[in-house]
């Protein structure tokens, strides 16, 4: 005969409906006695809570779960009261009290102890432990410990109370003894799992409604109360701790994928890290989510600025794509044959266990569509790999497999080993991660690129990391400079002293310095923002106040009036022409120290900058300009973001 939920409810109407009684077996607590006992000093309670805490005070002295304290005890606590829609609930803040208590240590089963168990589950009830802590008892020498103090005196609890560290491990204890040796049921907490499993859904039903009479009855016998309005009666699928068992597998709970759409951008690191942590709990269901978390994870990293790009905001977006996107995950069987599959290079967007026949396309990113390389140096980088002999055996071991030592691998490509778990091969030709591995042919065309700016080189090789690699890259790349002639002839001094450094601003075009220098007999200003270190120079026809006043307007309508401004105290700048240009922009103009022009750091490092590129280009006979746009697109030296990324939030092409 079919099982109705009416009926369930009339067949086991004290199961539901009497009132709470003490399931078999008194709780004791284990006193570490090392531990001094402490008597805490009362709390009061809000004016406006008073009555209804007092309510439910009585309401718990009267059904048995609280008793008055009169005399002498060594513990007592304080009383905490959580207000809710519909009741107050008391509970004691017995910190101290949790310092002496010994722990079980008892484990505490997660939803993963019951999945495997659920490959053929058709049909699902969940029912809730009524008031769970308030069926359990205490002895009398751990209700004494309980004692806490209220504005009508002291009482002390009868029963298991909330706020005790032990009490959810003792009360997961008891529960499994008291539904120890069930089929079908999955106890977590005060949560009961009943499950119908079979190849039919007659067959489950008639395994659940089973399973379900059994549990009844077993409750019925312990005098353990349940929930009626808790009870989830006969479903496909039911909500269980964050998510949706159903008969097709394990789902996402809908209320976790709202939660997530809702978020709003974080706007700090405490927020970066409250994200991670509610996706991460989801990620059973999120392929490839550590990878695209990169990005924000490394906004938590230690004295690490803040400064949000693009690549932040595509990641939150991606993110809140892919839960609105999730698999349905099937239950694991240990009887079926498994197979586990993953993309075979760092791209990895699967990585999953198939059972018997189940397939899962390998899907991974092309990596030639993410590398800051046009598509003529790309053809040329996989012509030379297929000529080169080195990349050819190197090609053959990756596809073959590494050997276990060193020693047994081929001469010519040993000088790999060190990078052989990083190393992968998509479309004939080769990646180190992320960078595409250079053909030794084209390394000194490269270098020659590299160096094109005339910077530093370490400034060359941060510029090179980020797409190319070959061993040794980086000791190559410093001797390429230490021997170029531009750089050497006009290669900066050492500074004596460090200068003082303005306030950092908090964004771009905030904070401008200014200054005025000649160059192959013009003369030139240049401006600099202090934020991205992203400097402008014009050209001045003649140095006058009107002029470089017109040159600045035209900067300030490029990229937006600043806050402050910062010059040397030159005639152009200290001047009643300059005064009203800062009056009517609406900044404030700043000027450095008297007789010491140094002290606008800024501005002067900046033309120091364009005076070595200018004439590094002119003694090499490459275009100045294209030197300039190198200079903006490379990384700076402590950052992971070159000027032009912080100023525009996106990289120059070159």
């Amino acid at each position: 005969m079919p099982l109705t939920k009416e009926m369930l409810l009339k067949d086991f109407h004290d199961v539901f409906h009497d009132p709470i009684e003490s399931v078999p077996g008194n709780i004791h607590f284990d006193l570490n006695p090392e531990v001094t006992p402490v008597q805490c000093s009362p709390r009061n309670v809000p004016v406006a809570l008073k009555a209804r805490v007092k309510e439910e005070l009585d309401k718990h002295v009267k059904a048995g779960n609280l008793t008055p304290v009169t005399e002498p005890t060594v513990w007592i606590s304080n009383m905490v009261t959580v207000a809710k829609p519909d009741k107050i609930r008391i509970c004691i803040d017995p910190k101290p009290l949790n310092q002496a208590l010994l722990r079980s240590h008892y484990h505490m089963p997660t939803l993963e102890d019951v999945l495997y168990k659920l490959p053929k589950a058709r049909v699902f009830t969940l029912v809730d432990a009524r008031d769970a802590f308030l069926q359990c008892k205490l002895d009398e020498e751990s209700s004494r410990l309980t004692t806490f103090c209220t504005p009508w005196g002291r009482m002390r609890w009868l029963k298991l109370p909330f706020g005790v560290s032990v009490a959810p491990e003792i009360y997961q204890r008891k529960q499994h003894e008291l539904l120890s040796g069930l089929a079908g049921i999955e106890p977590i907490a005060d949560d009961i799992l009943v499950v119908g499993c079979g190849d039919t859904d007659a067959e489950a039903e008639e395994d659940h409604n089973t399973n379900l009479r059994a549990l009844m009855q077993r409750c019925r016998a312990v005098k353990l109360r349940l929930s009626e309005r808790k009870l989830q009666f006969k479903l496909k699928a039911v909500h269980f701790h964050g998510h949706v068992l159903s008969t097709e597998g394990l789902k996402i709970d809908p209320e976790k994928t709202q939660a997530v759409l809702d978020m709003p951008t974080p706007t700090d690191a405490k927020a970066v890290q409250r994200m991670i942590g509610f996706v991460t709990y989801l990620a059973k269901f999120l392929p490839g989510l550590s990878e695209i978390c990169e990005p924000l994870r490394r906004l938590l990293d230690k004295d690490t600025a803040w400064h949000w790009l693009p690549k932040h905001d595509d990641a939150i977006r991606e993110i809140k794509r892919m839960v609105t996107n999730t698999p349905v995950l099937k239950y694991y069987d240990v009887t079926k044959p498994v197979t586990i599959q993953s993309s075979d290079t760092p791209y990895v967007r699967q990585a999953v266990c198939s059972m018997d026949s189940f397939q899962v396309e390998d899907s991974e990113l092309d990596q030639a569509q993410h590398l800051d390389v046009t598509d003529f140096r790309f053809r040329q980088i996989t012509q030379h790999t297929e000529m080169d002999d080195v990349l050819q055996a190197l090609t053959s071991v990756i596809l073959r497999g590494w050997p276990d030592f060193k020693e047994d691998t081929p001469l010519l490509v040993r000088e790999y080993w060190p990078f052989r778990d990083e190393l992968n091969v998509q479309n004939s030709v080769l990646y180190r991660g992320q960078c595409v591995v250079i053909p030794k042919a084209l390394r000194a065309e490269l270098l020659r690129r590299i160096h094109t700016s005339h910077i530093g080189g370490e400034a060359c090789y941060r510029r090179a990391r980020d797409t190319l690699f070959w061993p040794n890259m980086r000791t190559e790349i410093k001797d390429y400079v230490s021997n170029c002639s531009a750089c050497n002839e006009y290669a900066r001094a050492q500074q004596k002293e460090s200068l003082m450094s303005h306030d950092i601003p908090t964004r771009p075009w905030q904070t401008v310095s200014m200054d005025i220098f000649s160059y192959a007999g013009q003369d030139f200003i240049v401006l600099v923002d202090h934020y991205s270190d992203f400097w402008e120079n014009d050209l001045l026809p003649d140095l006058s106040a009107d002029t470089l006043i017109t040159r600045c307007k035209s900067q300030f309508a490029r990229y937006g009036q600043p806050d402050k401004v910062l010059t040397d105290n030159g005639p152009q700048f200290a001047c009643e022409q300059f005064r009203k240009f800062a009056a009517k922009w609406g900044f404030n103009h700043v000027t450095s120290s008297p007789r010491y022009p140094k002290s606008n750091g800024k501005a002067e490092s900046a033309v120091k900058i364009v005076k070595s590129l200018c004439k590094r280009a002119k003694l090499d006979g490459t275009d100045k300009w294209q030197a300039i746009l190198h200079w903006r697109n490379t990384p700076t030296e402590g950052l992971d973001s070159s000027p032009a990324q912080r100023l525009m939030s996106r990289r120059l092409k070159t």
